[in-house]
């Protein structure tokens, strides 16, 4: 499928909600994220703009903004993955976020620096679906600064601000290149209509997987 995205000043995600078209603009996402990890905010706006198409291609319609569950692999250290899903679809508010790392440890997808992996799934309605970061896509640049963030954590030890400033250059960096790139040339998706989907949104997370 061709999903020809070009500038995210056009963009938007579409859901419906109590009858009413609900859009969701990058900027306004990042806002609500606040900015501090951009290049997770880019990669979850793809994301989602690449399941709003498949969805738009398999049911013929909107999604329903209360049908949407969603798991990332990423844990709690994505947080501009899941401020992204909050803003859009409230998963964490209605309790369809689910966050365990342990359960995609036999998946298909690139480590990430703070644990996990880059593995993505839930339903839409009665659709649901898989997303992995494809392999390469990400930078080493990212993961090493990431990694270096996580080690000083760890330790107990605070970045200096060259660190910092070093950091976020590098987000906005990666932000920008992951804007760049297609939905389906980030993420290998896949894609089924299942009448177990609305059972999936209230399961426990390893159901997802």
């Amino acid at each position: 499928m061709s999903l020809p995205f070009s500038s995210t000043e056009q963009e938007t995600l579409l859901v419906q909600e109590d009858g009413r078209y609900l859009r969701f603009c990058y900027d306004s996402i990042m806002n609500y994220h606040g900015g501090a990890m951009p290049a997770g905010v880019a990669l979850a706006f793809r994301m989602f703009m690449g399941l709003t198409a498949h969805y738009q291609d398999l049911c013929g319609e909107v999604p329903e903004r209360r049908s949407v569950s969603f798991y990332t692999g990423l844990g709690w250290n994505g947080q501009g993955i899941i401020d992204t899903a909050e803003a859009v679809y409230r998963v964490r508010s209605r309790g369809c976020l689910h966050t365990d790392i342990r359960a995609c440890q036999e998946k298909d997808a690139p480590a990430a620096p703070g644990g996990g992996k880059y593995y993505f799934s839930g339903t839409i309605g009665d659709m649901s679906w898989e997303a992995s970061v494809r392999e390469g896509i990400i930078g080493g640049d990212f993961f090493a600064i990431s990694r270096k963030m996580h080690t000083l954590h760890d330790d107990g030890s605070k970045p200096s601000s060259r660190e910092i400033k070093e950091l976020m250059n590098v987000r906005k960096a990666t932000e920008q290149q992951l804007l760049r790139l297609r939905p389906d040339e980030l993420f290998r998706f896949n894609i089924a209509a299942s009448e177990d989907a609305v059972s999936m949104r209230s399961a426990p997370t390893g159901f997802f997987l």
